[in-house]
């Protein structure tokens, strides 16, 4: 009997443990939250205001020298959070008439995951209202959650979602999921989604990378020998939005 007590606190610490190290290796509780401005009328600067969800302010300045301007705030926590940016092009500090501004007092973005770029114009006060709604099967079961990751380029598809436009962690619901991204200018993009049975926000693999966890593609794409192919996973975005479907694959 006493064997069999020892057996069984070994395997509860064992389970502990296990779990312990699966939560320490959880996807990331912070990310990068940038905004590309193109159709820039260069002169002047870019001042820009985040307001985290915990109420922390945040400034950044960034001179307008080139017809496309880049915005970065980097170890965002993942939430909703409010940004303004004013294209001050006579660098007085103050919104002069003429000068564009987002939506006057600022616009909502929610950051799900390591990285989501905002792509907005100079000549449209408002952001694109591009949609693209996901929905996912095929689930082997309903553990931990699926990671979905939006490209507009080749560079890390499928499964690298600090390159991506924008990505989230969505619950599993009778081996089905659904993601919905918002605000999108038209364009080409491509989908990569990840069963990620043990939320460590990785795809975990075998020897010679082959996977352990359900993936897959928009167009429902597969690669011969590794991961789809970028071009075979594009679809286009036409307003006023898509509806992508993928079957995982085991």
């Amino acid at each position: 009997m006493q064997y069999r007590s020892l057996g069984k606190l070994i395997e509860i610490l064992a389970l502990l443990l296990i779990q312990h190290a699966v939560h320490a290796e959880k996807g990331p509780s912070k990310g990068t939250l940038s905004f590309r401005v193109v159709d820039v009328s260069t002169g002047g600067v870019f001042l820009a205001t985040l307001k985290e969800e915990s109420g922390r302010i945040r400034r950044a300045q960034v001179a307008a020298k080139t017809p496309q301007v880049d915005i970065l705030f980097g170890s965002v926590p993942l939430g909703t959070h409010r940004i303004e940016i004013h294209h001050d092009l006579d660098n007085d500090a103050q919104k002069d008439q003429g000068e564009w501004t987002l939506a006057g007092e600022g616009q909502s973005w929610t950051l799900r995951g390591p990285h989501r770029r905002v792509y907005l114009s100079e000549k449209r006060s408002e952001p694109w209202t591009g949609k693209i709604d996901v929905e996912l099967s095929g689930f082997r079961n309903d553990r931990g959650v699926a990671r979905v990751a939006l490209f507009n380029a080749k560079k890390g598809f499928p499964n690298d979602a600090s390159t991506a436009v924008d990505s989230a962690s969505v619950s599993i619901e009778a081996n089905k999921a659904q993601a919905t991204f918002h605000l999108l200018p038209p364009g080409l993009y491509a989908l990569g989604a990840l069963h990620d049975e043990n939320e460590n926000g990785r795809m975990d693999t075998r020897l010679l990378g082959i996977p352990l966890e359900g993936h897959g593609a928009s167009n429902n794409a597969q690669g011969s020998m590794g991961p789809p192919p970028y071009k075979a996973a594009q679809f286009q975005l036409s307003p006023p939005g898509a509806k992508i479907r993928i079957q995982l694959d085991y």
